[in-house]
């Protein structure tokens, strides 16, 4: 099974991608990263702002069906 190396550098050949992570949503920390942050930001404050926005999405059921849906 190939780690969180292998796997982001996989990622990385996607056409156009420039970066990539694994985040723990829950802390915010970057568990790996490869290429560029978005934004000239570092890797660690890109993670706890995604991580940030993946809380609150999930606390506000911003991907969940609305009533009548389906």
């Amino acid at each position: 099974m190939p780690g969180i190396d292998e796997c982001l550098l996989e990622v990385m050949r996607l056409p156009g991608a420039r970066g990539a992570a694994l985040v723990d949503w829950t802390s915010g920390l970057p568990l790996g990263t490869v290429g560029d942050p978005p934004g000239g930001e570092d890797h660690d404050t890109a993670a706890a702002e995604a991580a940030e926005l993946a809380r609150l999405a999930a606390e506000h059921r911003a991907f969940t069906p609305g009533e009548g849906a389906g």
